[in-house]
């Protein structure tokens, strides 16, 4: 399962709809930092595909919060940002960066790369 936490809810709609029918994995799609947060408490997600900039905090900081619960503590995280985020935070923590807009084509590559 891949947990999509994207604000711009067209967008996310787009996401899930590839990550499913396209490549075949269960996705859920939150739009704020705290409603995906509670949702992992009882859910173990594959990879984490955040946008930085969320209404109620970055995606950065969401990555250390769910990385804070032990069941999630290896998940990998993507990124996506029109904005680019700070470079050695990322490196910092080990997260993938794919800047909007982006080819969907690409987004599966990454998506695939991730999850081996």
């Amino acid at each position: 399962m891949i947990l999509l936490v994207e604000d711009e809810v067209d967008i996310g709609v787009l996401i899930v709809r590839v990550i499913q029918e396209e490549m075949g994995h269960r996705a859920s799609h939150h739009v704020t930092g705290r409603q995906a947060f509670e949702a992992c408490r009882s859910q173990a997600p594959h990879l984490f595909i955040l946008d930085y900039g969320l209404p109620d905090m970055t995606g950065i900081e969401l990555h250390d919060q769910l990385h804070t619960l032990e069941h999630l503590s290896n998940v990998p995280t993507l990124l996506i940002s029109v904005r680019q985020p700070p470079q050695r935070e990322l490196r910092q923590r080990n997260i993938s960066f794919l800047p909007k807009p982006f080819d969907l084509l690409r987004l599966q590559r990454t998506i695939t790369k991730l999850l081996a």
